[in-house]
């Protein structure tokens, strides 16, 4: 399972995500990384998110920013994203890796009745968007197919 972190210039938000989840899952086979859709190649993080990590024993100074890519947008079995527009971005930059971010609700016979936006799933439930990301990780870990691109606040597709 590869989980990718996507923001704009890949110095404050996404690579935040990436030192924090890569910590949260140490010990799994999860692989985390991040990329910019307007990455600035090669950069240190941005001081303040630098000093955030720090703040809670992550050491920044090695992490370095990625443009993404279409192969890496392809590698990803899941893209957390932070705005519409680098979504928009994602889908121009790889549109056949991309689903349409919403869970399908099948009757009986498998038949799709309604598609159901993550946030209102949330909202519905109250739920605990880390158990979501559990319940998700092993979701997608038994069903391939288009990846998943969510905005980084709303969870990840789960089933039922």
């Amino acid at each position: 399972m590869h989980i990718m972190f996507v923001c704009t210039g890949n110095i404050c938000r996404s690579p935040m995500g990436e030192l924090l989840l890569t910590r949260y899952l140490a010990g799994t086979t999860v692989q985390v990384s991040s990329a910019g859709t307007r990455g600035l190649p090669r950069c240190q993080m941005d001081p303040s998110s630098a000093r955030l990590m720090t703040s809670v024993n992550i050491e920044p100074s090695g992490f370095r920013s990625r443009r993404l890519t279409r192969s890496m947008a392809e590698s990803a079995d899941l893209i957390l994203c932070f705005e519409k527009e680098q979504r928009k971005d994602i889908v121009a930059l790889a549109p056949g890796a991309v689903d349409d971010g919403a869970l399908d609700r099948a009757d009986a016979d498998g038949r799709v009745v309604e598609k159901v936006p993550r946030a209102a799933r949330l909202a519905d439930r109250g739920t605990d968007p880390a158990r979501e990301l559990g319940k998700g990780v092993r979701r997608r870990e038994a069903r391939p197919g288009a990846l998943p691109v969510a905005f980084a606040h709303e969870a990840v597709p789960v089933d039922g």
